[in-house]
């Protein structure tokens, strides 16, 4: 997880040091009340797949504004394969996607 608004920067900075890493970025058309423009969003804010190993996982705190690895009942989650191309149809759509906590 990141802090807030950071995602994209620090999917950036995670590649420069060489952690492979996914971002899933959506475009969205956004409004101003003079103009309308393109903009690139993350479709999840706060969160970024990092592909790593164990004995290197902890290196990705040398990026700052990574704030802590998501975890279920204590176990590390794990990003499968299909759960990677559904974010990244997801995040095809030009329409806006909202993603809501589940209850």
């Amino acid at each position: 997880m990141t802090q807030p608004r950071a995602a994209k920067i620090v999917g950036k900075r995670l590649t420069e040091i060489e952690f492979e890493n996914f971002v899933p970025i959506q475009r969205q058309l956004r409004q101003w009340h003079d103009r309308k423009k393109w903009v690139e969003v993350p479709l999840l804010n706060y969160y970024i797949f990092v592909y790593t190993n164990n004995k290197k996982r902890n290196g990705v705190f040398q990026i700052s504004g990574i704030t802590k690895f998501l975890s279920i009942d204590e176990k590390l989650w794990r990003l499968k394969k299909p759960e990677k191309e559904g974010k990244k149809r997801l995040a095809s759509y030009i329409e806006k996607v909202e993603v809501k906590k589940a209850k």
